[in-house]
C-alpha cells in the first residue's frame, strides 16, 4: 500500500507584503510626473524668454506692454513694462528655505536674463508672489506686517513708507535704502502688497517687487519698476 505523501500547504503573500512595492511605485510615479511638470514649466519659460527677445525697441509699437499679452502659467496679476524689456517666468517654486510657502517668479531686465550664479541676480526687476502650500498647511503665510519686518533687517540703511493706493485699488509698502550684495553696498527698493484670490476669499498672497540699483544708468530700471508699481493689477 502506498504511503500517502505529505502535502506543502500552499502559500499565500499578505496584502501587507505587497505595500512597500506598492509605496515605491507610487513615489516613482510621483517623481515622473514632477519631472514632466517641471520640464514644462522650464520649456515655457524658454518660449517666453525667446517671445520678449524679438520684442526689441526696434520692433515696439507702444512704448509699454502688458504682462498678460505674455500668456503666463500662471494669470493672477496684470501690469504695464517697458516693450524690448526680457520677461521669464518660474512657477510654483518650492524653497526649502522657506517652508509652507509656494512662489512665482517674474523676472524683468532691459537685457537677456541669465541664470548663471557668476552674473549676479538675474534681473533687475523681479515680481515675486507667495502663498499658503495647499501640501504644507504650517508654518502659516505671514503677515504682509512681518515680511516688511523681515525685510528691513536685511538693509543697512532704510526708510519705510505706506504708499496712496495705485489705480487699482492696491496700497504698497515700499523700503528704499541699501543691502550689502557680494560684498558690495548696493541701492536696494523693495514693494509690498496683499491681496486675496478674486474666486477664493480665503487664498491670501503677498506680494514683492525687489530692485537692484533702481537709478541704474539711464533711470529706465526706477522708471520701469515706477510703471509697474502705477498699474499692478489683480485678475
Amino acid at each position: 500500500m502506498d504511503t500517502p505523501q505529505p502535502t506543502t500547504p500552499p502559500t499565500h503573500r499578505s496584502p501587507l507584503a505587497l505595500l512597500p512595492i506598492l509605496l515605491v511605485l507610487v513615489a516613482l510615479g510621483s517623481v515622473i510626473v514632477a519631472l514632466i511638470f517641471v520640464r514644462q514649466i522650464a520649456r515655457r519659460a524658454e518660449e517666453l524668454q525667446r517671445t520678449t527677445a524679438a520684442h526689441s525697441a526696434s520692433t515696439c509699437t507702444a512704448a509699454t506692454r502688458a504682462l498678460q499679452a505674455e500668456q503666463l502659467i500662471l494669470s493672477r496679476i496684470d501690469f504695464s513694462y517697458p516693450c524690448g524689456w526680457h520677461v521669464v517666468e518660474q512657477a510654483l517654486v518650492r524653497d526649502p528655505a522657506r517652508r509652507g510657502v509656494v512662489s512665482d517668479y517674474i523676472y524683468l531686465n532691459p537685457d537677456p536674463i541669465s541664470f548663471a550664479p557668476r552674473d549676479g541676480e538675474p534681473s533687475r526687476i523681479i515680481v515675486r508672489i507667495d502663498e499658503q502650500d495647499q501640501f504644507r498647511k504650517f508654518p502659516r503665510l505671514a503677515s504682509l506686517a512681518q515680511y516688511v519686518k523681515d525685510a528691513e533687517k536685511q538693509f543697512v540703511t532704510h526708510t519705510t513708507t505706506t504708499l496712496a493706493p495705485n489705480a487699482n485699488g492696491l496700497v504698497f509698502t515700499k523700503i528704499d535704502g541699501t543691502q550689502n550684495i557680494f560684498d558690495h553696498t548696493v541701492p536696494v527698493v523693495l514693494y509690498f502688497t496683499e491681496f486675496t484670490d478674486s474666486n477664493q476669499p480665503n487664498r491670501r498672497m503677498v506680494m514683492e517687487i525687489w530692485a537692484g540699483n533702481p537709478k541704474w544708468e539711464d533711470g529706465s530700471v526706477e522708471k520701469a519698476l515706477k510703471q509697474i508699481v502705477e498699474t499692478m493689477k489683480q485678475i
